[in-house]
């Protein structure tokens, strides 16, 4: 046998070994495959946490999470997971979150948004798609109620007993039931901060005092056109002492009592989001009709209801509930809060969830 000939051999050897060993993978993929499924978001567990270009650290760094953030999941894959990061997908590894999988959670009855159809024909569709088929038709003042938020755009709801998914915007303009609910009640606000106390400063410069006082007095306007009493612990640019403001509540005998706040964390310019606090459990349903409802309406990010030691809270009898509306030190939460068409959001959204606490006592 010449050179030739064993060299043609040898390369025919290979390629034979070759197409056996490219079977078998296949084989092992067929029978072992990548494990792929969708959840909700994730939490990050862990202070910091790079976003890698792809399912490895040998990929690029695109940005950081920082520890308590949550991030929309596309999908997990082995020990990565692909999410949704500044509008572009980024994988993260499994070790370092908490998948936090809420699929086909449903909302309790007493958290149920109700609201107005406010058109004739408005429609539900059998599934959250512009591309999927209308099931019910429904005319203008029917009554339905929200029962979960599916996606950013789409909403479950129920109207008349039908339940299927509107699109959020038909909802977010729609009147919510809330007139029968709020008249001749007494409603404290509480404008945060206030004169010498600025309260948190923005990433531009804003003043807390200053939108705490924008947001309380678009919120007295519309409870007051609702037939509330509305009281306010200040309505200028004025101090007013932490322990006067629970003490002219319990005196006015409010049927319940808004501390308005605004949030800031300038270690993690990225948090957004909406809180409520509470101090006792009797102020439980009134923080959590809130914090669902601004959270809808804004369409912010829920970030829950927590206990909170707050002097406003504490030596407060009435029903009372401190909210903190989106965070300042995020600058392009910043710039949406001055908006007046998200502070009509935010204050739609508090009235609503008055409507809703006072509905269910």
């Amino acid at each position: 046998m010449n050179d030739d000939e064993s060299c043609e051999n040898e390369v025919s050897s290979v390629k034979y070994v070759y197409t056996i060993l490219s079977a078998v993978c296949v084989l092992l993929i067929c029978m072992f495959p990548q494990t792929v499924h969708a959840a909700d978001e994730i939490m990050v567990d862990t202070d910091t946490l790079n976003v890698r270009a792809g399912q490895g650290t040998q990929f690029d760094s695109i940005g950081t999470l920082y520890k308590g953030e949550t991030y929309e999941i596309v999908q997990v894959a082995d020990e990565w997971i692909e999410i949704v990061y500044n509008n572009q997908q980024g994988w993260v590894s499994k070790d370092y979150v908490i998948i936090q999988d809420t699929d086909n959670e449903q909302l309790r009855d007493d958290d149920l948004m109700e609201f107005k159809t406010s058109i004739d024909n408005m429609y539900i569709r059998t599934e959250p798609s512009s591309s999927s088929s209308i099931s019910q038709l429904f005319d203008k003042g029917t009554k339905c109620s929200v029962l979960e938020k599916t996606t950013e755009q789409w909403y479950q709801v129920s109207c008349d007993d039908h339940e299927g998914y509107m699109f959020s915007k038909h909802i977010l303009e729609s009147p919510s039931i809330e007139n029968e609910n709020m008249r001749d009640k007494t409603i404290v606000i509480d404008a945060g901060h206030g004169g010498r106390d600025v309260g948190s400063i923005g990433v531009n410069g804003t003043y807390e005092k200053d939108l705490t006082l924008k947001t309380a007095l678009a919120l007295k306007d519309a409870l007051q056109a609702l037939g509330a009493r509305v009281h306010m612990t200040r309505d200028d640019d004025s101090y007013a002492l932490l322990e006067s403001r629970p003490m002219y509540a319990n005196t006015v005998r409010a049927d319940a009592f808004i501390s308005i706040h605004y949030n800031s964390f300038p270690d993690v310019p990225s948090v957004t989001g909406i809180g409520t606090y509470y101090y006792e459990g009797q102020d439980q349903f009134l923080a959590s009709s809130l914090q669902h409802a601004v959270s809808l309406y804004s369409e912010s990010r829920d970030r829950g209801i927590e206990h909170g030691d707050y002097q406003v809270l504490r030596t407060n009898i009435r029903p009372s509930a401190l909210i903190e509306l989106g965070f300042i030190s995020n600058a392009y939460s910043e710039e949406l809060l001055l908006t007046a068409a998200y502070q009509d959001k935010l204050v739609h959204g508090i009235v609503n969830g008055l409507s809703s606490f006072f509905a269910g006592k």
